[in-house]
């Protein structure tokens, strides 16, 4: 069992991945250390802080700015280690034990770890949005500690079915003060386009190794086949069976005999734009669209609904193509029962009525969590049943950090334009309220799961074990108002999440359960003063230009622009304006962008003690570990283990 249910790992995923905040830090001048100030005031400073078409041309740009760190998440075999990249290298938290090199441009990076072995992750992987932001590093070597050498193979592949066809997003131009007016476009008025648009995708083509070979084969995407050889002797064999027109494997064939099926939930995807709030199916048809529906006050656009997607939650849709059961060659089978994840009504802000009146507070979903697995190792063996129930005192409830209320779909700005009124064409600052496809829930909480249990019951025919967590970093701090939300302080960057604090198990007796042993963890929270805090800061538009345009949402590079009236503002009813060249504006007569400064603490979790308490029928033993550590390191010196009577010192060097 994990915190947030049970705990699924596919390993290795053999690269590095990549959250890009701001822009890629590889190709710009990273100021963000510089503090809000940098951009107060500056246009062209604020301007080269936003701009992307710097990313497509493989350079350094010392003339454009960067000022949030990216995130980088290596994958190793037995590891996982979060990452900055600064002054050339990659630095972290209690990982000095491991070794760095990065090529220009991030061109590659390599890693060796303790042991001596080094990973190179030396091919460009996925790529998002603009030709040169990569979000992934494919490893393509490992040299181990006597020099020998694995190659792994990549081929380039399409993965289209990722992809997906939506309208959207809706949007609202207002005014409630100053010549108060109102004008929707609904998501259908806008042009269908493509989402999780992903480039550079690559499937594992085979991994050469001393002596021997995997190599892997697909058809229509998927995976076919897996082949080991040894001297061109194949010595092991898998092939992987789906359904037809399916993404969903069926079964794997091992050496042409052992065969391991799957069953999923019945109910299957029809398209992408049917989800709820986080993104799972509720089989809702929204028409190709995802911006939520809203309605708002009376203030704003008469109180009339924008309509969009149902984006409620299905707890049945929920679990659709989710895998029930795997059976084995022997025959026997594992099977899975799930339900939605649930926790205590999430307060709706109360600045939230001022301009919606449709939110409802969410009090389940954003997943599932698995109920029970029942076992059977054979036809004619019985059946054995693991149960799991979640939350203190098994009351069901999650603890909840974020979630993606319908707020939170929703951003507002005020915005430049030239408007018609009453026969008379003025300037003036409107806003801009956009139902987003969506939710910015996740701003600022990087590394914090967003729903996770501080207690979990694994329950058999033998016993139960009982399993508490324990989130030790602060919470993450910010600014959320409506239409904006801003990080100040992040603290779950470098935090392996909810550790385990404590683990016992008991056994089934005719009275009931009997404690037989429980493991207490002590962990302490380490922050790298050396690396943090690691400084940043967002950049906000104060004022946006929405005429069509290479730069909209911002003013562009030049000093003098010509306003003319918005399109909708020609709608059919409207009078015809009179002739109107357009205002010129200098854009040096405002302000276009505010700095909001926020830092990253560099905390992570480090276990230092352990104790476990035996018990008896009358009696108890208690032993207790301590550990220290090399500083900066995981690495640990000194293992001491006392019983209370003895004690025995290890020191490693």
């Amino acid at each position: 069992p994990q915190p947030f249910g049970y705990g699924w790992v596919l390993t290795p995923p053999m690269r590095i991945s990549r959250q890009i905040k701001g822009r890629p830090d590889e190709y710009f001048t990273f100021v963000g250390d510089k503090g809000e100030n940098f951009v107060t005031g500056d246009y062209d400073k604020g301007y080269t802080c936003v701009r992307m078409d710097g990313a497509t041309q493989e350079i350094f740009s010392s003339t454009r700015y960067d000022t949030e760190r990216d995130i980088f998440t290596i994958y190793l075999i037995d590891q996982t280690l979060t990452m900055i990249y600064k002054d050339g290298t990659l630095h972290g938290v209690d990982c000095g034990e491991y070794r760095f090199e990065c090529g220009k441009l991030l061109s590659y990076i390599k890693v060796t770890d303790p042991k001596g072995i080094t990973y190179n992750f030396g091919l460009s992987g996925e790529r998002i949005g603009y030709g040169n932001m990569r979000t992934e590093w494919l490893l393509t070597s490992i040299t181990l500690q006597s020099g020998s050498e694995i190659s792994i193979n990549w081929q380039l592949s399409i993965h289209s079915r990722t992809r997906l066809y939506t309208y959207g997003p809706s949007t609202l131009y207002y005014n409630d003060t100053n010549h108060p007016y109102a004008h929707a476009n609904s998501v259908l008025t806008t042009a269908p386009k493509e989402r999780h648009v992903v480039q550079n995708t690559h499937d594992l083509a085979d991994i050469i190794f001393p002596g021997g070979k995997l190599e892997c084969s697909y058809k229509t995407g998927m995976m076919e086949s897996m082949t080991v050889s040894n001297n061109k002797k194949n010595i092991y064999n898998a092939r992987f069976i789906h359904e037809e027109n399916s993404l969903l494997l069926t079964s794997v064939i091992i050496q042409n005999s052992e065969k391991y099926s799957f069953e999923y939930n019945p109910t299957t995807f029809k398209r992408g734009d049917m989800v709820d709030w986080w993104g799972f199916y509720n089989g809702k048809d929204n028409h190709y669209q995802l911006s939520p529906t809203i309605k708002t006050v009376s203030t704003i656009n008469r109180g009339d609904i924008i309509y969009g997607a149902d984006r409620t939650i299905d707890r049945d849709k929920m679990k659709a193509c989710i895998l029930t059961k795997a059976t084995y060659p022997t025959g026997g089978y594992v099977k899975w029962e799930y339900e939605p994840h649930k926790f205590k009504p999430q307060t709706v802000p109360y600045w939230v009525s001022r301009y919606i009146v449709n939110e409802q507070p969410l009090s389940e979903g954003g997943g599932l969590r698995v109920t029970s697995i029942t076992m059977k190792e054979s036809p004619t063996a019985e059946e054995r049943v693991k149960k799991y129930v979640y939350g203190n005192n098994g009351d069901g409830m999650a603890m909840v950090t974020a979630v993606p209320g319908l707020h939170t779909f929703i951003t507002e700005s005020p915005h430049l334009c030239a408007r018609y009124n009453y026969n008379s064409i003025f300037l003036t600052i409107d806003k801009c309220l956009t139902v987003n496809l969506y939710s910015d829930y996740l701003t600022g909480e990087n590394g914090n799961y967003s729903i996770w249990y501080n207690n979990v019951t694994e329950i058999d025919s033998e016993g139960k074990t009982e399993y508490t967590f324990e989130k030790l970093t602060p919470k993450n701090a910010g600014s959320r108002l409506w239409g904006e939300v801003y990080p100040w302080v992040i603290y779950d960057v470098f935090s392996k999440g909810p550790v385990e604090t404590s683990r016992t198990i008991y056994k089934s007796s005719t009275s009931g359960y009997i404690e037989v042993e429980k493991t207490e963890n002590n962990y302490i929270l380490n922050n790298n003063t050396d690396l943090g805090p690691i400084e940043n800061f967002t950049l906000k538009r104060t004022c946006l230009v929405l005429y069509p345009s290479d730069y909209a949402p911002d003013y562009g590079s030049a000093r003098y622009r010509v306003f003319h009236l918005m399109g909708w503002q020609y709608d059919a009813g409207e009078p015809t304006p009179p002739e109107f060249h357009g205002y010129i504006v200098d854009r040096n007569d405002m302000e276009w962008f505010e700095g909001i400064d926020y830092s990253i603490e560099p905390f992570s979790e480090q276990l230092v003690g352990k104790k476990v308490t035996y018990y008896y029928d009358n009696l108890q033993r208690v032993v207790n570990e301590r550990y220290e550590y090399l500083p900066g390191t995981n690495l640990i010196t000194t293992k001491v283990i006392s019983d209370g009577t003895d004690s025995i010192k290890t020191e490693f060097s």
